[in-house]
């Protein structure tokens, strides 16, 4: 590390320049914290799940599940299952989920779901 002649260490980045700018997805959650409500915030989440072509949600799915952990996966999936108005939606997920995990990955994400409900 670098030294400056009284021996104190060399600044930091944050030092000089202050804290890392946060990500534009970080700020647009504060602000949208600090505007709306939890239930506001939940109608906007579904809303614009809801606009979500089918097709294009399957091929989201196809490609996300498989790239999950198991815990987090069924997670996902029984959150997904909670709020679906609509049993096409679950079928879906969960076609989605048939057709791209391993025959293994598909029974623990069955078990795991077993167990929550």
């Amino acid at each position: 590390m670098l030294t400056m002649n009284d021996n104190r260490p060399a600044p930091t980045r944050e030092d000089l320049f202050g804290p890392p700018p946060r990500s534009r997805q970080e700020a647009l959650r504060q602000l949208l914290q600090s505007l709306l409500t939890e239930e506001e915030l939940r109608a906007l989440e579904q809303r614009m799940l809801a606009a979500i072509p089918l097709a294009r949600a399957q091929a989201i799915l196809t490609l996300m599940l498989p790239a999950m952990g198991a815990p987090e996966r069924a997670a996902f999936v029984a959150q997904a299952r909670a709020v679906a108005e609509d049993e096409t939606v679950v079928a879906v997920i969960e076609g989605s989920a048939k057709t791209s995990l391993a025959p293994e990955q598909w029974h623990d994400l069955q078990r795991r779901l077993a167990l929550a409900a």
